[in-house]
């Protein structure tokens, strides 16, 4: 799943993802609620920003990798956001426009492991459909 997110982003010319996200995902405990979910947020700079067309870039890149539509894409001045699913899994995409730099957020979730957190809401507060 890390492979799918990280190249996905990367084909869609957004940066790597941030060290301190990649290591709080690394280090959560096999078996917690944190442990269900997979996630790729890069932040753009003043010099090199991310877009909507990054945004939609790469959401075309997890497409190609299998990524099912399951939700019309939400959008709003500034913010973007897609449901997506595979194998058992669903994915929320999202852009956000902020202070002009921007922001990719693709955000993995496993769905028994959801499930067996008592659902989505409890997995990752305030985020996406789940929160």
């Amino acid at each position: 799943m890390r492979t799918d997110l990280d190249t996905s982003a990367a084909d869609a010319g957004a940066p790597p993802t941030d060290p301190d996200w990649a290591e709080m995902a690394a280090n959560a405990p096999a078996g917690s609620k944190r442990a269900c979910w997979v996630e790729y947020r890069g932040y753009g700079t003043d010099a090199d920003p991310i877009g909507l067309s990054q945004y939609e870039a790469a959401a075309d890149e997890l497409r190609e990798r299998g990524w099912q539509q399951a939700k019309a894409d939400d959008a709003t001045p500034g913010q973007a956001r897609s449901l997506l699913k595979k194998r058992g899994w669903t994915l929320v995409a999202e852009f956000r426009d902020t202070r002009g730099a921007g922001q990719l957020n693709l955000m993995a979730f496993e769905d028994a492991c959801v499930k067996r957190y008592g659902g989505g809401a409890s997995a990752n507060p305030g985020v996406g459909p789940l929160g």
